[in-house]
């Protein structure tokens, strides 16, 4: 029994671990204007955000990222990757 409840935690401590990505955020300051291909619109977001790559679009050196508000396509360029927060 003891046993099966280290198993139990230490596969849920491996989870957690796995789960462990980098932060990233929005380069440089102020508003920016991005394409959000779900809503088909333009969406407003304030760089510095923090942002989570999804997915690598072939065209354009291109990311789909979600924030917090939006998910949306930017360049490659402009995504800071700030390390384990």
């Amino acid at each position: 029994m003891m046993d099966t409840i280290e198993n139990d935690v230490l596969d849920t401590i491996s989870a957690l671990a796995a789960d462990d990505l980098p932060c990233y955020v929005l380069s440089g300051s102020g508003p920016g204007w991005f394409f959000s291909p779900d809503t088909c619109q333009m969406v407003c977001v304030h760089r510095g955000t923090e942002i989570i790559p999804i997915d690598e679009f072939n065209n354009d050196d291109k990311v789909l990222v979600s924030s917090p508000t939006h998910v949306f396509l930017i360049s490659k360029k402009e995504i800071v990757e700030i390390g384990y927060n």
